[in-house]
């Protein structure tokens, strides 16, 4: 498993995070095991899974729209993924 989490500033030159952990990208050994992890945190906060990789989208600001976010990842690459929650 490969695990990288990514903090949100308001402002570039903000020294501290405002918030923590906003978003999280998580890599397993199978699809089956990524599916299993996005439905759980789906109770939570949407994610987008695709094969063995899912992101996890927190709270994030007040002024982002965090399904609209993980929309935009979705057309990356490939554009497959399936967003849920």
């Amino acid at each position: 498993m490969f695990f990288k989490q990514f903090d949100c500033y308001k402002t570039a030159d903000e020294l501290l995070p405002n918030r923590i952990q906003q978003v999280i990208f998580v890599e397993f050994k199978t699809p089956e095991r990524a599916v299993a992890y996005a439905d759980d945190q789906s109770s939570l906060y949407p994610s987008l899974v695709a094969g063995t990789k899912v992101v996890v989208a927190g709270s994030g600001l007040e002024t982002i729209d965090m399904k609209a976010f993980l929309a935009e990842a979705q057309k990356g690459p490939g554009g497959a993924g399936k967003i849920v929650g």
